[in-house]
């Protein structure tokens, strides 16, 4: 039986959940600009997505030692040996993003 781990924390699930909700409604907003006054919205939702891109930064340097940046930022050496092991058809297995996801 597989067990399941949580590596990230909640706020970074947020996060991450929040961009690609975000980034929609910022093309939405953007596109139908001629059906109703949506500049408005647009902006606000600009500033909602910088708020959350300066938490993730403070977060990374500060945050828990998944969201941590030094954890999972890494060198070209890691970046190769990890690209080599993937085309050897054994990739490493990583606990939260691996060299290249980084």
């Amino acid at each position: 039986m597989e067990t399941s781990v949580k590596v990230w924390d909640w706020s970074l699930r947020i996060f991450h959940w929040s961009l690609p909700v975000l980034l929609f409604l910022l093309w939405f907003s953007a596109t139908q600009s001629e059906i109703f006054d949506a500049l408005e919205h647009h902006m606000l939702l600009a500033q909602i997505l910088l708020g959350l891109l300066i938490y993730r930064v403070i977060w990374g340097f500060i945050g828990t030692p998944a969201a941590r940046f030094s954890r999972f930022i890494t060198g070209p050496k890691s970046w190769g040996c990890y690209a080599l092991s993937i085309l050897r058809r054994q990739p490493q297995a990583y606990l939260g993003h691996n060299p290249l996801g980084g």
